[in-house]
């Protein structure tokens, strides 16, 4: 499904429908919900940003891989970048952390959901947000390809203790395998990304942002 918002071309993926649909048949403890509101709101950062530095998208794409985000151009500096990458985390921080001291109980479910994937997109890995802003904090001081390499690095050793920990927990609990099919998820995220060099200046102009 392909409809339009202004100037920007929003579609909506068939599998990415039936992604939210298993999701929630399956939400055996309430969280589906909370989860995809918090996500919606997780972009809802990033794209406010854009349009704050006045870089509205060219589209969005809904697929079961996470949104993507098309910009109109190269991004306007490595600063600017940074912002848009931290913008969904903080959102879902801030809100997560509200929820829990004026709330309480009431929203506890929908503030875990944002605290959590908060927490995990501000992760040095790429290509989480976390990951994509040291990449651009990185480009300050760095020529991209070596900024590029640090950012690798980082990321590896940031998902060797999480794929230690969920097989840990997966040998203790014998059953929740989530936390290390996540940490191969961004393994292999990790090792499929392609980085263009030299006639690419700068970041592609198809980003994506993804919750997870």
């Amino acid at each position: 499904m392909t409809f339009s918002i202004g100037t920007c071309r929003v579609t909506v993926g068939f599998l990415f429908v039936a992604m939210l649909a298993f999701f929630l048949l399956l939400d055996t403890d309430g969280m589906a919900g909370p989860g995809i509101a918090a996500a919606a709101l997780h972009e809802c950062g990033h794209l406010a940003v854009l349009f704050a530095v006045g870089e509205p998208p060219k589209a969005i794409r809904l697929n079961p891989f996470g949104v993507e985000i098309v910009r109109r151009g190269e991004p306007r500096g490595y600063l600017r970048e940074a912002a848009v990458d931290l913008a969904g985390p903080c959102v879902n921080l801030l809100v997560g952390g509200t929820c829990m001291l004026l709330l309480g109980t009431g929203a506890k479910k929908f503030a875990i959901a944002n605290l959590m994937i908060g927490a995990m997109n501000l992760l040095p890995i790429d290509p989480l947000d976390g990951g994509q802003a040291l990449h651009a904090l990185l480009c300050l001081r760095l020529r991209e390809e070596t900024a590029a390499r640090v950012g690798t690095a980082v990321s590896v050793l940031a998902l060797l203790p999480l794929a230690i920990a969920g097989f840990l927990l997966l040998l203790r609990s014998r059953y929740n395998f989530s936390l290390l099919l996540v940490g191969c998820y961004l393994m292999l995220l990790l090792l499929l990304k392609r980085r263009r060099f030299g006639s690419e200046r700068g970041f592609p102009r198809e980003k994506t942002f993804p919750c997870r």
